[in-house]
């Protein structure tokens, strides 16, 4: 028999992950150790919350976003993904790129910052991408960028670079970027996903108890 609308894009549609959720995290040493709810424990990101909860989050989103665009669809409005449609061009005028935005959230990534302070990358970015500037979020690391101060700089005046160590939130940088690189943390996955942004995720292995490896997985399905 065929379905309406609300059978098919209802908000039950996604109670079974819900509740996956819900369960691995009240089983989780964030909520049962520390005595702490299962939202305090979403929301902070040193919390200690197993990989599983975090996959399960992933799994929730997915599930919510893709519920949003095919109640779109079914009304004829614009979905998540007709939104992140490639920029065009007017009159054949080239368009520029919006930055390049990398985040290592909370937690230090020297190898990732390093790699990204480079001018041979930068020059990829900007002469073959099209981008015209990288932001980077370096987190508690120890390296800072120090590439673009060069007087011998290639790419002065045409592609600018800049670092922060913390904002209060992400949200603008995430919003100005044509492409995020992230390390494999739920929340910084999930708030450029949510975004519609293109996103490379690269995974720290430097972490001890690291998760981030099977996040990754999880993402790149």
């Amino acid at each position: 028999p065929q379905q309406d609308s609300a059978t098919l894009f209802g908000p039950k549609a996604c109670t079974h992950l819900k509740e996956e959720l819900r369960l691995c995290l009240l089983l989780s040493d964030c909520v049962k150790r520390d005595r702490r709810t299962p939202l305090d424990c979403l929301r902070d990101p040193k919390a200690d919350v197993p990989a599983e909860c975090q996959a399960a989050r992933y799994n929730l989103f997915i599930c919510r976003r893709e519920q949003l665009d095919n109640r779109n669809r079914f009304r004829g409005k614009k979905t998540t993904s007709d939104s992140a449609a490639k920029i065009k061009t007017n009159n054949k005028e080239p368009v520029a790129m919006p930055n390049v935005f990398a985040t290592v959230g909370t937690t230090s990534f020297d190898a990732l910052i390093r790699r990204l302070d480079s001018p041979e990358l930068h020059k990829i970015l900007c002469d073959q991408l099209g981008y015209h500037g990288l932001v980077m979020q370096i987190g508690r690391g120890d390296y800072e960028p120090v590439a673009h101060t060069a007087r011998d700089y290639p790419l002065e005046g045409r592609f600018s670079v800049s670092y922060y160590r913390f904002k209060p939130s992400l949200a603008a940088d995430i919003a100005a970027a044509g492409l995020v690189i992230s390390h494999a943390g739920a929340g910084s996955v999930l708030e450029s996903l949510n975004a519609g942004k293109r996103l490379l995720v690269v995974v720290n292995d430097d972490l001890m108890h690291n998760h981030q490896t099977e996040l990754a997985h999880r993402v790149a399905r």
